[in-house]
């Protein structure tokens, strides 16, 4: 189902959609982001362009666990309810990622996404024809916090799924 037939349908899920988009546009390290309004989770897919060693997957795991305790201390906030999965494929390793949406901001996706930059540096799989001005990804960045902080409270029952092909993103209803 494409975006125009989407915004055709008696609901209104721009605000799903456009929060996938604008992910997508802010942070081209992202390869994929799935929307589940039942479980209310976003999960983020990674690609890193190596086959990489269990031992440190779970470095980057642990890492990624101390430091979303931190900054939720920090924020004043709860613990975050989130869940990794890697798979290793070949000589591409997927690193998905699922969040619950309850506390989630656009400042702890960023965190997640230096993460793994800083961890897998040259590796990390990016699309670099989304790369844009620093203007551009501030606005990004309000437009997300603003689309969570909406879905929180008022989420429908479509489940959808974003990815990015070339420079483009494409949503699509799961």
């Amino acid at each position: 189902m494409t975006i125009s037939r989407l915004l055709q349908d008696k609901e209104n899920y721009t605000n799903e959609i456009s929060l996938l988009v604008s992910i997508l546009l802010r942070y081209p390290q992202i390869s994929s982001l799935n929307f589940d309004p039942h479980l209310h989770m976003l999960r983020f897919a990674f690609m890193v362009s190596e086959n990489i060693p269990e031992e440190q997957l779970r470095e980057f795991q642990h890492r990624l666990e101390t430091s979303l305790e931190a900054f939720h201390h920090l924020d004043d906030h709860k613990e975050a309810v989130f869940e990794i999965v890697f798979k290793n494929m070949n000589a591409i390793t997927c690193i998905e990622i699922s969040r619950h949406l309850e506390n989630l901001s656009q400042e702890e996706i960023s965190l997640i996404v230096m993460l793994l930059q800083d961890t897998f540096s040259k590796h990390l799989v990016m699309d670099f024809h989304d790369l844009a001005l620093d203007e551009d990804l501030q606005l990004q960045e309000e437009l997300i916090d603003t689309m969570l902080l909406d879905l929180k409270d008022n989420t429908k029952d479509r489940n959808f799924i974003a990815y990015r092909e070339e420079g483009r993103v494409m949503v699509f209803n799961k």
